[in-house]
């Protein structure tokens, strides 16, 4: 058979009796030897440049030597399905010399003692490198059997990493000072400058290369901002979020502060922006809170203590003073109210205000309600029997003519007075004490007006589906006098008749 190519020699000398039909026989014609010598020539060539289409096999190590000022690269001409393959289970791949580099073909055989189903090299490089490499374990090795770092296409994993000086963790990434590490108790940690290279090293979380958050190197955090410089005179966290001075700050077991457009410096409270500043501040049981109102960006704030809620309990509203009462407002201002307690509902049908105590008594030993001007005399009171005093003697009604109209003389008055039953009683809830008065119900009859219904509600404002009437007793007051104006004109016109 005619010799086209190299895989059709033999190594078998003898054998070789032809290459591409001319013959190579003893006593050749001398154009027969140039003729095959040329022959041969091409077939070399075919072969390195694979053109005939044949494998290339080597039994042992295969050395390549490429330029110094390039690389010696496998490339098949078919990227897609051209393959080389290894010798034994623990032959060696390629001895590479510098810098060279096996690209881009599929890669099927022995990787040292590891055998990969199937992989793509896209650069494996020389131990003898000092960068551009993967390292193994502690060593400057290359990948081997059951190598700590892998990649399967989806994840990459790094398993019992170790980093002198860090500990031994369970899998460790160090890209450039930063650190990746996971414990094998399933704890993942992420460093920073982990060899103290840099002073003010931060760790930042971005989307998009938009940053969203930052850990800077005193464990401050910042969410859509950078956090501002910690007071470094306490040992402080702070936690901003937003904008710089919505902060929320740590300062000790027993202390935690709120505050919005501030920060602290060297211990100074300070306006981040020109606008109105508050902050919030839990100390030792109490809570407190404070306002400011606007200042120069960078220049100190001057808080006043608007709220306090103390450690008892006691609230303070406008005061900073020892509490003398459970709930304390203090208004320093001349012009506008100390309280004001309203319903804003238009349909509102409950109580407004309500005052009860749990002491069921009746004969002045507290009060419900005191006024008091002070430094000098208590004016008003309501006493727990329901009395009311005051200190001028004086009750009054609002009654400017402005507010009227449909003024005309008021009906007769005595024969109605003369059907009203005056009566001695005392209250169920208090029977050793005499009153003297009317029944509503009586009244009702009479002077339908004077007497008013109302329902009945426990101390939670429900109602009983009950109610209770009472009487206008200060009405009674013009009744009376009209009465008397009856009764003087009946006496002038009796004196008239008998002179």
């Amino acid at each position: 058979m005619a010799k086209t190519k190299i895989s059709e020699w033999s190594s078998t000398p003898a054998s070789n009796s032809d290459i591409d039909g001319i013959n190579l026989a003893e006593g050749m014609l001398p154009s027969d030897v140039n003729n095959a010598l040329r022959e041969m020539m091409s077939q070399i060539k075919n072969q390195q440049a694979g053109l005939d289409g044949d494998s290339f096999t080597v039994d042992g190590s295969l050395i390549l030597n490429g330029a110094t000022s390039g690389a010696t690269t496998f490339a098949p001409a078919d990227t897609v399905t051209a393959t080389i393959t290894l010798p034994g289970a623990t032959g060696t791949l390629a001895t590479l010399a510098g810098s060279e580099t096996l690209t881009n073909k599929a890669l099927n055989g022995t990787l040292g003692a590891t055998t990969p189903s199937t992989a793509v090299v896209t650069s494996l490089t020389s131990s003898a490198l000092t960068s551009g490499r993967v390292t193994y374990a502690s060593t400057g090795g290359l990948l081997a059997d059951n190598a700590n770092f892998t990649w399967d296409g989806s994840f990459l994993t790094v398993i019992n990493g170790y980093k002198a000086g860090q500990g031994t963790p369970y899998g460790y990434i160090i890209p450039n000072s930063g650190a990746i590490r996971s414990g094998s108790n399933g704890n993942l940690q992420v460093s920073a400058d982990t060899g103290n290279a840099y002073a003010n090293s931060t760790i930042s979380f971005d989307i998009d290369g938009n940053v969203l958050a930052t850990i800077d190197s005193s464990g401050n955090v910042g969410i859509g901002v950078t956090p501002s410089a910690n007071d470094v005179a306490v040992a402080t966290k702070n936690l901003e979020i937003g904008t710089v001075g919505n902060l929320i700050r740590g300062a000790g077991l027993s202390s935690m502060t709120i505050a919005t457009n501030a920060y602290i410096s060297s211990g100074t409270w300070k306006y981040a922006g020109a606008a109105l500043a508050a902050r919030y501040l839990q100390e030792d049981s109490a809570h407190k809170w404070y306002t400011a109102p606007s200042g120069t960006a960078g220049n100190a704030i001057t808080f006043t203590q608007a709220m306090t809620l103390d450690a008892s309990g006691n609230l303070l509203v406008g005061t900073t003073a020892s509490p003398v009462a459970k709930v304390q407002i203090e208004q320093s201002s001349a012009s506008t109210n100390g309280a004001d307690i309203r319903a804003t509902s238009a349909s509102y049908t409950n109580t407004v205000l309500q005052i009860g105590a749990d002491r069921n008594t009746s004969n002045s030993t507290y009060n419900m309600i005191q006024a008091t001007r002070y430094g000098a005399v208590t004016c008003f009171i309501v006493m727990d029997s329901g009395n009311v005093v005051n200190v001028n003697n004086s009750y009054g009604a609002i009654s400017d003519i402005k507010f009227k109209e449909n003024i005309v003389d008021a009906t007769p008055k005595l024969d109605k007075l003369n059907q009203v039953r005056i009566v001695n009683y005392n209250l169920k809830t208090d029977p050793d004490h005499k009153q003297i008065g009317v029944i509503a119900q009586e009244l009702e009859a009479v002077f339908p007006s004077m007497v008013e219904e109302t329902t009945d509600r426990d101390e939670d404002g429900n109602e009983l589906n009950e109610t209770t009437k009472s009487v206008k007793y200060s009405v009674f007051v013009p009744i009376l006098i009209k009465a008397i104006q009856e009764l003087n004109a009946k006496f002038e016109e009796y004196k008239a008749s008998h002179p």
